[in-house]
């Protein structure tokens, strides 16, 4: 599971911050293993998000992976 988040202007969150809040709130298994900040989101002339697109990004070097960074999933 890779999730992409646009953080408000002004607000500041480090992907770990992020997974331990799911992990705390939600089931284990909604902890999403990729997390990526994103300055901003793809948008069809409609205004929705092009998910394509965020499927054709994949994981790169801006992205945060639970499993190399050691995050364990509390079950």
């Amino acid at each position: 599971l890779m999730v992409f988040v646009k953080l408000k202007d002004g607000c500041h969150a480090e992907p770990a911050e992020l997974a331990r809040f799911v992990n705390d709130n939600a089931p284990y298994f909604f902890v999403p293993r990729y997390i990526e900040i994103a300055a901003d989101l793809p948008h069809t002339p409609t205004g929705r998000v092009q998910k394509f697109a965020l499927r054709e990004r994949g994981v790169g070097p801006a992205t945060w992976d639970r499993v190399a960074a050691g995050f364990g999933v509390r079950r």
